[in-house]
């Protein structure tokens, strides 16, 4: 039985110990010349109510849409892009 804690005691450290360096790769990269040294700057341009309905009598639920503006620039090679995106909640 006390084995049974101490391999569970350490897989949890371990997963601790390994969980920060998973987000390698969710990071954007620059377009132009590939780094990872990227300033964000998202600005909310919008928002707005959506109704989405369901099967069935009175099926359904109404959702707030949020519209934003996102600017990359690299700090490495200056180039800059913007993306819109919409966050549903």
């Amino acid at each position: 039985m006390d084995n049974w804690l101490v391999i569970v005691g350490v897989g949890f450290l371990v997963l601790i110990a390994v969980f920060p360096f998973l987000r390698i790769g969710t990071r954007p990269r620059c377009r132009e010349c590939g780094s990872r040294k990227i300033g964000v700057q998202k600005t909310a341009t919008g928002m707005r109510t959506s109704d989405f309905h369901g099967g069935g009598e009175g099926g359904g639920y109404s959702a707030v849409q949020t519209h934003y503006e996102i600017k990359y620039r690299c700090n490495d090679c200056q180039a800059q892009w913007t993306i819109t995106a919409t966050k549903t909640r």
